[in-house]
């Protein structure tokens, strides 16, 4: 079978429903905002792109809240890494959401898909490539965040052989409960 017209099992899928959910639930939950979610196949390439973008309190004002950063691309590049944007505390019995995992989760595939992704915030926009991290900035500043991962099919092939179970607890590198999904 061609890799173009690839059917991608129940487990498979698992991935891009984790990238869509945890972009999305980052909006809603960090931005304070609603979110505008695409996906966009383009068979031509081989490729697929998700988008989630928002309107919301952005990077670096989310951030600085338990961190110290200079910079909102100094927020997004601390946003990235493990266990440090997440636990923000809910009225319900003190329950937690978000532990900190889903940008550092989905900078992980998008490095071992050899894909890339793009997080806009205020005047920052820092891409991740699978062996680089750019920063620029830019004139027109960014209310909110845009965040959007795009990589080729066949490249992506190599995460799915792990399966999704396997795969997230090989990167998170601890014993997880399959609720965490």
């Amino acid at each position: 079978m061609r890799l173009d017209e690839m059917e991608l099992d129940v487990e498979d899928q698992e991935f891009f429903k984790y990238i869509i959910s945890e972009l999305l639930t980052n909006a809603i939950d960090h931005g304070q905002s609603f979110a505008v979610v695409s996906a966009q196949r383009f068979p031509n390439l081989n490729e697929i792109e998700i988008a989630v973008v928002d309107t919301g309190l952005g990077f670096f004002h989310t951030i600085k809240r338990k961190h110290k950063v200079n910079s909102p691309s100094e927020a997004i590049k601390l946003a990235v890494q493990k266990n440090i944007s997440g636990a923000i505390d809910y009225l319900y019995g003190g329950a937690q959401r978000n532990v900190g995992m889903g940008l550092y989760v989905i900078s992980r595939i998008v490095k071992d898909a050899e894909g890339f992704m793009y997080i806009v915030s205020d005047d920052s926009i820092v891409k991740y490539t699978s062996s680089a991290e750019e920063t620029m900035i830019i004139k027109n500043k960014w209310q909110g965040a845009i965040v959007m991962v795009r990589f080729n099919l066949k490249s992506f092939t190599k995460v799915l052989e792990y399966g999704f179970i396997t795969y997230m607890k090989m990167i998170i590198g601890e014993d997880i409960e399959e609720e965490f999904f």
